[in-house]
């Protein structure tokens, strides 16, 4: 037996082999897809123009096309061997008879719903050094957004006037707002012994809950605090009562403030809360509520309490002194 030559074996395989185009993303696949838009694209008694397709496909001398012999009823056996096809194939180009020539017509994708899109990856580097920036820029206690010193500056004499003509006193000037707790999060410096080079590493817990705290401005009383986790009911405080908890337990899947969790605690915590430490210090039920204007905050109204918002960029600004 003489040695076969293996380039000439190769090229005689692959070289010459047609791929199939790749299709969009959307559009309805089929067996024998890449080779429908050749058989169905010419119009009736003309010879349509040939592709490159993976298949080899012979022409009738009168132009007679895949469409023409379907239309005749002609048997999917013949016709596949007529095409070089396989049986299936032809079945499925008959089957989707409808929509190929819906899709034909109106020169889109036989299905739109769900697309795809490429992001650019310089945007995405982008976004990445954006987002380390901000976490050192946190680290630092240093603010991202720059704090309007204008609004800042005048706010404070805005208040007092609405302290002045409401007769507010300290005890019923209240400012309320929230703050993130990382309730299994690590220090991020710790000690080592003098023979260690470095200490152990570990992976920074995420697990987060929101706090909302509120107080008066005269510190005599600390209304009980808002704790927003993720789930209503977690499996360590199964069989609990969450009203006996020292917070207001509230959910929320994100552990975030959002509008409604904040009229729930204005409605059925503030509110109640407020009006039982009136009493208590035997004092009229009016009261002012501070807070900034988060997008969770919003405008919300009753006949004893007084809602302001703090400008837009000044929170840091204002408590920084």
């Amino acid at each position: 037996m003489s040695d076969i030559d293996s380039p000439k074996l190769q090229n005689s395989v692959f070289k010459r082999q047609a791929k199939p185009k790749v299709t969009i993303h959307g559009d309805l696949w089929y067996e024998g897809k890449a080779v429908t838009p050749a058989l169905w694209d010419g119009r009736d008694g003309e010879k349509i123009c040939k592709r490159e397709t993976p298949f080899p496909i012979r022409w009738t001398p009168a132009g007679e096309t895949l469409r023409d012999r379907l239309g005749k009823g002609e048997g999917s056996t013949a016709i596949g061997k007529h095409f070089n096809l396989g049986e299936s194939t032809v079945r499925a180009i008959k089957k989707n008879e409808a929509a190929i020539r819906k899709s034909v017509i109106s020169g889109t994708k036989l299905s739109t719903k769900f697309a795809s899109y490429t992001r650019d990856v310089l945007l995405e580097r982008t976004e990445r050094a954006i987002a380390i920036w901000i976490e050192e820029q946190v680290q630092r206690r240093i603010p991202c957004a720059t704090a309007d010193e204008g609004a800042a500056k005048i706010f404070p004499e805005e208040l007092a006037k609405i302290i002045e003509d409401g007769d507010y006193s300290a005890d019923q000037v209240f400012n309320a707002d929230e703050t993130g707790l990382y309730w299994k999060k690590l220090p991020n410096r710790t000690y080592i012994a003098k023979y260690e080079k470095t200490a152990s590493g570990h992976k920074a817990s995420k697990d987060r809950v929101t706090l909302l705290l509120c107080s008066n401005a005269s510190g005599d009383r600390m209304l009980k605090p808002l704790l927003i986790n993720k789930s209503l009911r977690p499996r360590a405080l199964k069989g609990k009562d969450l009203k006996q908890l020292p917070v207001h337990w509230m959910a929320n899947r994100k552990s975030w403030m959002t509008t409604a969790i904040f009229k729930e605690w204005f409605n059925n915590c503030f509110v109640p809360e407020v009006e039982a430490y009136m009493k208590e210090k035997s004092l009229d039920f009016k009261v002012l509520l501070i807070v900034d204007n988060a997008a969770s905050h919003p405008q919300l109204e009753h006949p004893n309490l007084q809602l302001v918002f703090l400008p837009p960029n000044t929170t840091q600004a204002l408590f920084s002194h």
